[in-house]
């Protein structure tokens, strides 16, 4: 019988079935890249097989030996029951397709589709995105008390019973969950009787090799070309990706734009999109520079990258940034969104100048 082997698409890199030790459950590039760097580079390359949501870019997931499901939200009635049938059937035949999933150790973030999984197995879980569960493990925050709802709620256990009691329990909230990888420091309701480890991004990047630092820029695809051009413009709008995410239409997100913009020189902005936003800047501000490849910005800060004034409405990446940058920070336009967000709990831990709205 021949032996089972997952390989990149670039045929770069390839583990067998047999030699799969971790298993890194991905749907956002910022646990990715805190994954590559918590892992020693024979790990990462021969030893791990990452399974990524459909929003982990092609570019980047085509390098790691990997199987990517659709995760991006069912829009039609028939996609979203074709999506049920599809996770069940997941959870039925995951042991038998991925026969490794019984001893490997797991990474993760935990929500959503690829929980599956996960089944009844320990596992550490991965940072979304940093000060994450500054946002969501509070007990006043908007996602903990949605979950908390969710969890009591018929929906909740009727998708804990088809798909596994994660579905109503993520963001580290259940009993699976051992250990908690992040960023900073949290005192979040979850962090409760689990192991803690805390290794900011920049630590990491300080005592991974050279060798492994080039394979990490290689995966992202970051070159010099693109920290200079960056460089060019003196001031950096980080976007949202709120239209791609549903949470604002088109025409309101692009009125909020038109207002922050109105405070600088067009020609001196350059728009670093999220790695998720797939908005046409360059059809509504054609003055305005784009850079959309999808990068983000933490890594960007590790390979010395630097302008003078970051500007964004609520982008958690800002608080990253060093003291000489110099931050307009605009808040959640809450009166334009038409979902809640937790961004407006963001905590600062540098200086920044909050901007009024006038719309």
């Amino acid at each position: 019988m021949n032996e089972k082997i997952i390989k990149s698409e670039n045929d770069e890199l390839s583990v067998s079935f047999q030699n799969v030790k971790s298993v890194c459950v991905c749907y956002s590039i910022y646990p990715l890249l805190q994954f590559l760097l918590l892992m020693d580079e024979n790990m990462i390359k021969k030893h791990t097989c990452y399974f990524f949501g459909s929003e982990i870019p092609y570019n980047i997931r085509c390098k790691l030996p990997c199987f990517c499901y659709e995760t991006r939200p069912a829009k039609t009635f028939f996609d979203k029951i074709k999506r049920i049938v599809t996770k069940i059937k997941l959870r039925i035949t995951k042991d038998s397709l991925y026969p490794f999933l019984k001893d490997a150790d797991f990474y993760a973030q935990d929500f959503g589709y690829l929980s599956i999984l996960l089944g009844n197995r320990p596992y550490s879980m991965l940072q979304e995105a940093p000060n994450h569960l500054n946002f969501v493990g509070q007990e006043d925050s908007v996602e903990f008390q949605r979950l908390k709802r969710k969890s009591k709620s018929l929906k909740g256990r009727i998708e804990s019973f088809l798909y596994g009691s994660i579905a109503a329990g993520y963001d580290g909230n259940n009993s699976q969950c051992k250990a908690l990888y992040l960023t900073e420091e949290t005192n979040a309701v979850v962090t409760q009787n689990k192991i803690i480890h805390v290794d900011s991004l920049k630590s990491l990047w300080e005592k991974s090799s050279e060798s492994k630092r080039k394979f990490i820029l290689s995966v992202f695809d970051l070159t010099d070309d693109d920290t200079e051009f960056l460089a060019k413009y003196p001031i950096l709008f980080l976007s949202q990706p709120w239209v791609n995410d549903c949470y604002i239409k088109e025409d309101d997100y692009v009125s909020l734009l038109k207002e922050v913009f109105e405070y600088y020189d067009q020609k001196e902005i350059v728009i670093k999109c999220h790695p998720r936003d797939t908005f046409e800047y360059e059809k509504y501000f054609p003055d305005i520079h784009v850079f959309s490849k999808p990068i983000n910005m933490q890594l960007l800060m590790l390979v010395a990258f630097n302008t003078k004034k970051a500007v964004t409405f609520s982008s958690s990446a800002v608080d990253c940034l060093p003291e000489n940058i110099e931050i307009d920070w605009f808040g959640t336009p809450t009166h334009k969104l038409q979902k809640q967000t937790d961004d407006m709990a963001f905590i600062f831990n540098r200086a920044y100048n909050k901007i009024n709205w006038k719309i």
